[in-house]
């Protein structure tokens, strides 16, 4: 794969040792692009940590939230705990390694992990395109934020590829980046509204669509035609509603 193209994103780090050892990881594995989404500062301690690859760690990019973090990438893999029960089961990040390695020789893939203590919460989870975790034979497998990093680095950089059949060739239109995917999102939001999807107190109904909806535009591997289409038809819609105000009436 493009080492050049991985990032690695830390969601909330609780521990500024962590994150400095975490450029540290990096530097071992010849990746330079770290971006932290809130959480601590780098301190002393973290400078320490990094060792050598102070610089890494210095050209670390801060974002406010994961979406920034993520906007310039067009595939990112959430990392979690294969303990923790969730809707969606993780899949061993090696059976992902010829995904992602397509992915990266067409724009920035990202490794997304999150806190220390809480990991990556729902929210951010469901913004990535897919859900992994890196199997080991301990009942109780616990890591370290930078020891998890560097295996999954490893993994994907240094391990033999997995016996898995490469995936199909992609669109020759670029695969959308996640701000692109956002902004979609966003006009279907407002399509939603404009018909009288609105979250009740028990039926959050508007969250559903729109996570569902980001659920089938990874699978789909969208393209920019794809989405002026989509745009088109939202507009459309919107023009609908505005011509028969009854159909945008709930019930």
């Amino acid at each position: 794969m493009d080492a050049r193209n991985l990032a690695i994103v830390l969601v909330r780090p609780e521990h500024a040792g962590n994150v400095g050892a975490t450029a540290r990881a990096l530097g071992n594995l010849g990746l330079s692009d770290l971006r932290l989404v809130a959480g601590v500062e780098p301190d002393a301690k973290a400078r320490a940590m990094a060792c050598v690859f102070q610089d890494i760690l210095a050209a670390a990019t801060r974002h406010a939230t994961l979406a920034s973090a993520l906007g310039d990438c067009g595939f990112a893999v959430a990392m979690v705990s294969p303990l923790r029960p969730r809707e969606q089961a993780p899949t061993e990040l090696r059976s992902l390694t010829a995904r992602i390695a397509e992915r990266s020789r067409h724009g920035k893939v990202a490794l997304v992990f999150g806190s220390e203590q809480s990991g990556l919460p729902h929210d951010d989870v469901i913004r990535c395109d897919a859900v992994a975790s890196i199997p080991l034979p301990s009942p109780w497998p616990t890591l370290n934020l930078a020891q998890a990093v560097l295996l999954a680095g490893y993994e994907l950089l240094c391990m033999p590829a997995a016996a898995t059949p490469a995936p199909a060739s992609l669109p020759l239109d670029t695969p959308l980046l996640h701000a692109e995917v956002d902004a979609v999102l966003r006009a279907v939001s407002q399509a939603l509204t404009s018909l009288g999807y609105r979250d009740g107190e028990d039926s959050p109904v508007h969250g559903r669509i729109l996570d569902r909806c980001r659920a089938i535009a990874s699978r789909a591997n969208l393209t920019r035609a794809d989405v002026q289409m989509l745009y088109g038809l939202l507009a459309r819609l919107g023009r609908v509603c505005q011509t028969h105000p009854s159909w945008s009436q709930p019930g």
